[in-house]
């Protein structure tokens, strides 16, 4: 079932609603009359503090409800009124737009007693003609409402969008304010703005409480899709939230340590079972309630203590545990041994000589992992509701399962320090000899900039991006670059320019960082166009599959492509309508730069369009018909958008970087580029664009970096250590020192040499022309491999056999420094002795 389908099932009439469903309905109409709102305005204005305010409003709806016309006399109070009413109607706060002397479209200054006596005397919004200003035209239908709402309540609803939405989306009937009117004219003339607003808000709650039930439709697609488009009243957000909060989280998640200081553990694992003590309680299904097994638990067992966490522990075991539940293992308090998926009921095992109570459990990886702090002591805890106090915004089972997975990545003190070079420099290269982890410090570095902590959500992060220069690489590979495309239009390929890996990203930054700045109404502008495109590109992909749209005569748009509207089908070369063209002229609708008519549309705004502006103006029509501009405002956080280049010596950053070096230094100014992208060849790197690169300095095969780009980047060494005591065991320290001492004479396990304080004394078997830090073989070749399961998660059980490391990694480069002159010959003994 479609989202779309789902939200016509409740395509439900008054009468079916007020007969089937007349608790809900009740409740609503009782909860919103003691609330006020959606009584008539006049019976609410004691919502006013001021009681001169309450009077002069008090003046213009009789007014509104009398023959007389407003006099220019009443202008102050008139002004009274469209500020002031926002205390009472919600949608007001878009009234306070309507000023007296407000600049219109045709030069003249805003009259309001003029605009009130002609929305007196309209009886349709259609009808409307007082000439406005475009920010004005957006609230038109509200002061209409609202106006004609104080004049007669019975036949004109104050304009809610979310009554519009409801319509358009789950009635299917048109969502203009006139039709609203007529189908308000339907209800009971008795509380009939009670009545009204009574049945939407049960519509909008039995189709947020419909989602739990139904079986055959996405959840989260419905939630997302009615949060984006249908519901903006808090309440009814607020129960999305919570329906989707219980829809997620069934699941539950648990601590369980399997016996003092976890001596159970392994026979536990082996068996795929999780098992508790307290034998003597018998089988725990006998038990009504906690307080029986406490009782029995104080009966049994000779304690001076209540017993109390024992008996929630038996409990939650036999009765609160649920199949597809989580279990983290745990050994102590700071030690993680495993996790698993619950896949029984409670049983209690009488053949068993000791841990009678059992689940059985598909465990799913097993091990050591220290925590770095303290862990809960009970023997079970449901820990579900607990958030991280490292991972903001996460719970606290997705910190612990991170550490088991080894995702979680915390950044080191030293990556914390470059992060801050990082901010300040805003592009970095990591230089390093090879296995330093340069790569997965540039990945840590990265997830503390966008505030992340798992390295699998950088692959789903919009704002992170990796690559891997080579040789070949290219501007037109990096930045900008022209490709063919095939012809739409017939035969053959045309050629355009396009942004490549830079260009998109740093286009994607750059928007943010507009966004999140202060001067954003254009922008608002943008994102309220490409919203509802989209919107109306898929209603008219669903119309044509049925019959097709016509646009003017016997000409109709018969398909929707990737990029265009097609239409003309009997035509020798059917024409297209450009998706960037019609976006372009609605953004030139909003701004009043176009006024949709049977006129030619200005070539300026597309050569296009103005040849086939027929057809054009009848689809802006159509569009506009379906979309009101309300001036929505848009809101957005700035957000931090973190670029590495793998190998970034290897490819030649002058030529591929080209104009951008300069933008590179002064971020936020616009570079020509040498193509032209949709109607611009300006680039911009943002300020909250970050780069990191990173440089094997043994590699000799490639080109140095020359100045201009040098001065640009912050150069930081990444340099071999000792991780001994991170990895323990998994870490072969003997090998290391052995392998350190080719480049570091008297090599110490015990001194950090990448400490800038540290001075590293070249070895005998290096020759004179290497720096150590520059050649001296990484960590990373000398850390224990295991095979993985199916998820990816190391065997714990299968290490690879490390001579294959020492056979085909660490010898073969150690024997090449040799051939390259980096290591003497006299080194051959050492390395042969692996």
């Amino acid at each position: 079932m479609t989202v779309q389908e789902y939200l016509e099932l409740h395509n439900k009439s008054y009468q079916v609603i007020t007969e089937n469903y007349f608790s809900d309905f009740n409740g609503i109409f009782e909860s919103e009359k003691n609330k006020n709102w959606l009584v008539p305005i006049e019976s609410k204005l004691d919502k006013l503090n001021s009681s001169q305010s309450r009077q002069d409003i008090q003046y213009v709806i009789d007014v509104l409800k009398s023959d007389q016309d407003f006099k220019e006399s009443d202008t102050d109070k008139l002004g009274v009124f469209t500020s002031k009413i926002n205390s009472i109607v919600k949608v007001a706060d878009r009234i306070n737009n309507f000023k007296e002397n407000t600049t219109l479209e045709d030069g003249a200054k805003l009259r309001l007693f003029n605009l009130f006596n002609t929305i007196k005397s309209t009886t349709n919004l259609s009808d409307f003609n007082y000439v406005l200003n475009k920010n004005l035209n957006s609230f038109k239908s509200h002061i209409f409402s609202v106006i004609k709402h104080c004049q007669n309540p019975l036949m004109y609803p104050v304009y809610y969008p979310f009554w519009q939405n409801l319509s358009k989306h789950i009635l299917k009937s048109s969502a203009n304010y006139d039709a609203m009117c007529v189908f308000y004219s339907t209800f009971p003339k008795e509380n009939r703005t009670l009545a009204f607003g009574s049945y939407f808000g049960t519509l909008a709650k039995l189709l947020i409480e419909g989602i739990k039930e139904e079986k055959e439709v996405n959840k989260n697609e419905v939630i997302v899709y009615l949060k984006e488009k249908v519901i903006n009243i808090k309440e009814y957000v607020d129960l999305l939230d919570k329906i989707n909060t219980e829809t997620n989280d069934m699941k539950k998640y648990w601590i369980y340590s399997p016996g003092e200081n976890a001596y159970k553990w392994d026979g536990l694992y082996e068996e795929g079972i999780m098992a508790l003590g307290w034998d003597d309680l018998g089988n725990l299904n006998e038990y009504n309630n906690k307080n029986e097994i406490q009782q029995k638990l104080i009966s049994v067992y000779d304690s001076k203590t209540n017993r109390n966490n024992d008996a929630i522990a038996n409990y939650d075991f036999a009765n609160t545990i649920n199949v597809g539940d989580i279990i983290i293992v745990k050994k102590g308090r700071y030690e993680l041994l495993g996790y698993g998926e619950v896949i029984s009921d409670y049983y209690f095992d009488e053949e068993k000589d000791d841990y009678k109570h059992c689940r059985k459990v598909d465990w799913k990886a097993t091990g050591n992992w220290g925590v770095g702090h303290t862990l809960v002591m009970k023997t079970l805890t449901d820990i579900t509701t607990y958030n991280s106090e490292k991972l903001i915004g996460k719970k606290y089972y997705e910190e612990l399962l991170s550490i088991i997975k080894g995702n979680l990545i915390l950044p080191s003190a030293n990556e914390s320090k470059i992060s801050k070079i990082l901010q300040y420099k805003k592009q970095i290269i990591l230089q390093g000899p090879p296995g330093t982890g340069k790569t997965r410090s540039a990945k840590n570095i990265a997830l503390e900039m966008l505030g992340l902590y798992d390295v699998n959500e950088l692959g789903d992060s919009e704002q992170f991006k990796l690559i891997q220069f080579h040789p070949s690489y290219t501007y037109e590979d990096f930045v900008r670059g022209i490709i063919a495309k095939p012809n739409p239009d017939g035969e053959g390929i045309f050629f355009e320019a396009e942004n490549k890996t830079l260009g998109l990203f740093a286009k994607e930054a750059l928007k943010n960082y507009q966004l999140s700045s202060e001067k954003i109404s254009s922008t608002n502008i943008d994102i309220w166009v490409n919203d509802n495109f989209e919107d109306f590109k898929n209603e008219i992909e669903k119309d044509v599959e049925e019959s097709e749209i016509n646009l003017s005569g016997n000409i109709n748009l018969f398909k929707v492509e990737v990029d265009n509207f097609r239409y003309g089908k009997d035509w020798a070369s059917p024409s297209r309508i450009n998706f960037s063209d019609f976006k372009i002229l609605i953004k030139a609708v909003l701004e009043s730069q176009l006024v949709i008519s049977l006129q030619k549309i200005p070539k300026e705004l597309s050569v296009h369009a103005h040849y086939r502006y027929t057809y054009y103006n009848a689809l802006l029509k159509k569009f506009f018909d379906n979309y009101s501009y309300n001036g929505e405002t848009y809101s957005e956080t700035r957000k931090n958008y973190v670029l590495i280049i793998d190998e970034i010596n290897r490819a030649n950053l002058s030529s591929v970087l080209g104009e951008l070096i300069y933008a590179l230094e002064y971020r936020g100014e616009n570079v020509e580029s040498m193509y032209k992208v949709g109607d611009s060849n300006k680039l911009t790197l943002p300020p909250n664009l970050y780069i990191i690169g990173t440089m094997n300095t043994a590699d000799r095969s490639v080109g140095h970096i020359d100045y201009a780009i040098r001065r640009r980047f912050a150069f930081v060494d990444v340099l071999p250590k000792n991780l001994e005591s991170e990895l323990k065991d998994d870490f072969k320290v003997d090998l290391f020192a052995k392998v350190a001492s080719l480049f570091i004479e008297n090599y110490d396990v015990a001194i950090d040499y990448s400490d800038e304080n540290v001075v590293m004394k070249k070895s005998e078997y290096m020759t004179g022309d290497f720096d150590p830090k520059d050649v001296w073989l990484g960590h990373s070749y000398f850390i224990q491999h295991y095979e993985k399961n199916e998820i990816d998660e190391n065997v714990k059980e299968k290490p690879v056999d490390f001579s294959f490391r020492i056979r085909y990694e660490i010898k073969p480069i150690l024997e090449e420094y040799i051939k390259d002159g980096i290591l003497k010959e006299s080194a051959r003994s050492v390395i042969n002795s692996l």
